[in-house]
């Protein structure tokens, strides 16, 4: 699609953003870099969260990936958008730093490891699992790959924490220039490497990849709020960037090319 008809996609998608889930109580934080908090939210369920202050774009890069991981099949954690009411922050001492407002979440997993690399590779589907994400990453351009994994057997491996990704590598602050910049969609050489994946576990891992037509790729891309610093004009890059590497990575694993 041409730059205008993304725009028109994207507003479009915009109408049919979902909305933030209301976050009541605080329950714990994590020492790393970012410091996300995780919260008890309306409904029951609980989120971590981050915020553009801590991490600029890669509150975006965070749902984006997450959810076009989704659409494709890969093993992500679910996100959700996340309201954090004012009175909040000024009753827990834990949240004092976050901003009122909309928020990134990302659900908890439950009994998980803390964040690891490439382990369980021969355990239950862990193979296929590393497939998809050797494709989202590739087609993502992933920096500061983090993996968890279930701590009861069969170990399944879940990619979280996105925003890192896009280039330039190393973010979290993308931009649109690196995006157009951007090379050929291909899969993750660290992960097919490490994992010794072949070209068929790759291309069934790609397989999904259909599935993120440009539809699903304007509805994510219009999901993070304006506030979070996004712009239009980073809107519609984002979603040519994703549309090109996509369509790269299709061409690449269809059957006739796998035959050649």
């Amino acid at each position: 699609m041409t730059d205008d008809e993304w725009e028109k996609a994207i507003q479009v998608a915009t109408a049919g953003r979902p909305a933030a889930i209301l976050a009541r109580t605080f329950r714990t934080r994590m020492n790393t870099a970012s410091s996300p908090r995780l919260v008890a939210c309306e409904g029951g369920a609980e989120y971590w969260i981050k915020w553009p202050a801590q991490i600029g774009l890669g509150t975006v890069a965070e749902q984006v990936v997450a959810r076009l991981g989704q659409t494709m099949g890969a093993p992500v954690g679910d996100v959700a958008l996340i309201e954090v009411p004012s009175e909040l922050p000024q009753i827990e001492p834990e949240l004092a730093d976050v901003p009122p407002g909309v928020v990134h979440g990302c659900k908890h997993l439950g009994d998980v490891t803390d964040r690891l690399w490439l382990d369980h590779l021969n355990e239950n589907d862990n193979r296929e699992r590393f497939a998809q994400i050797a494709i989202l990453y590739g087609w993502m351009i992933a920096s500061d790959q983090q993996v968890l994994y279930e701590r009861q057997s069969p170990h399944r491996a879940w990619s979280v924490d996105h925003a890192f990704f896009l280039p330039p590598p190393g973010g979290p602050n993308w931009t649109i220039d690196a995006l157009e910049a951007a090379g050929t969609g291909e899969p993750d050489a660290h992960t097919v490497t490490t994992c010794q994946l072949t070209e068929t576990e790759l291309a069934q891992g790609a397989a999904g990849l259909s599935k993120a037509n440009d539809e699903a790729i304007a509805t994510a891309v219009a999901i993070p709020p304006d506030e979070w610093g996004v712009s239009m004009a980073h809107r519609v890059a984002l979603a040519q960037f994703l549309s090109r590497r996509r369509d790269d990575l299709i061409t690449r694993y269809t059957p006739t090319a796998l035959s050649a």
